[in-house]
């Protein structure tokens, strides 16, 4: 009895007659058109991560562009905060870029993700100051401490979340089998 193949482009399903055999031939990724390139071996590729900063700073101006236009930082209350999770992300990966530039089969350290953060963070707290600034001294609002602290936050989020999902993971199981 030959079994009939039906394709689609995700799964190949095998029938023998009553029982179907479903074969896993390529998952697409769920977040789709950015992470489609995300970094997947241990030796970095540059050229694809920056297609990627480009896609995620291009998403990151039409996305500011629309909200400054359609007023919604003042009426979505939590809009800046996935704007915030954006720039902390690309922040992150920018700084991978920058680091892989002489070594381009980055080592997945402690030196490392507290580099990275550390740059994140610190370009956050420099954009809440001018925030503060631009806040107090020309928009003349009053300062709004939770909303300081949780931007600050976002951003170490979305840092954390280049470090985690672009950075080779493989190196940290290898690592952990080495050590034990």
């Amino acid at each position: 009895m030959t079994p009939w193949l039906q394709t689609s482009n995700t799964h190949l399903a095998i029938s023998y007659g009553n029982t179907s055999e479903i074969v896993l031939r390529r998952t697409p990724h769920p977040c789709g058109f950015f992470l489609v390139n995300r970094v997947k071996c241990l030796n970095m590729d540059r050229k694809r991560l920056f297609k990627t900063l480009a896609r995620l700073i291009v998403l990151i101006f039409i996305l500011n562009y629309i909200a400054t236009k359609l007023y919604w930082y003042v009426s979505i209350w939590y809009f800046d905060m996935p704007m915030h999770f954006l720039g902390g992300l690309f922040i992150g990966l920018v700084l991978i870029w920058l680091l892989s530039y002489k070594n381009l089969s980055l080592e997945l350290s402690l030196k490392l993700i507290f580099k990275i953060l550390l740059g994140v963070l610190v370009i956050g707290v420099s954009w809440e100051i001018f925030e503060i600034l631009f806040n107090n001294i020309i928009a003349q609002m009053p300062f709004n401490t939770l909303d300081t602290i949780s931007d600050i936050f976002l951003d170490l989020a979305g840092g954390t979340f280049a470090i985690f999902y672009f950075l080779p993971l493989r190196q940290v199981a290898d690592e952990a089998i080495l050590r034990k």
